[in-house]
């Protein structure tokens, strides 16, 4: 049984890049395009290429289907390998909306609701086969 209560977003298509934040001020690449699996109002997951743990911090390129792109910041609250499609799922709590360094722009916000309130798909065992279990805070 899925022990979530948010509603999760599906936007086919929408692809993220990411890099693990550091205190070093050392600039490091993004990763390679990976797919991203749902949005909820409180954060998102993804497909990525290697385990990360939690807590790390994350800064975040998506990439909608339709070319519109967003930067977020985020912390990672779960990750496992996923055998099925040869990665790790990976689960991420936005950092809250605001104005500041350690805050998303609430642009970013409004972008979020347009996209997921204009694409929403509830997601049940029934429709991912029951794959889908992992709980975003």
């Amino acid at each position: 049984m899925d022990k979530r209560t948010i509603d999760r977003a599906r936007i086919p298509g929408t692809q993220l890049q990411y890099k693990k934040m550091n205190n070093t001020g050392l600039l490091s690449p993004m990763s390679k395009p990976v797919d991203v699996r749902n949005f909820s109002k409180s954060g998102l997951s993804f497909y990525g290429e290697g385990n990360m743990n939690n807590g790390d911090a994350i800064l975040m390129k998506v990439i909608f289907p339709d070319g519109k792109q967003l930067r977020l910041k985020g912390e990672v609250r779960w990750s496992h390998e996923n055998a099925s499609v040869n990665r790790y799922s990976i689960g991420v709590q936005f950092f809250p909306f605001g104005h500041g360094g350690k805050y998303n722009r609430p642009e970013a916000l409004d972008l979020l609701r347009e996209k997921t309130g204009q694409h929403i798909l509830n997601i049940s065992n029934n429709e991912n086969n029951g794959n889908d279990t992992e709980s975003l805070p």
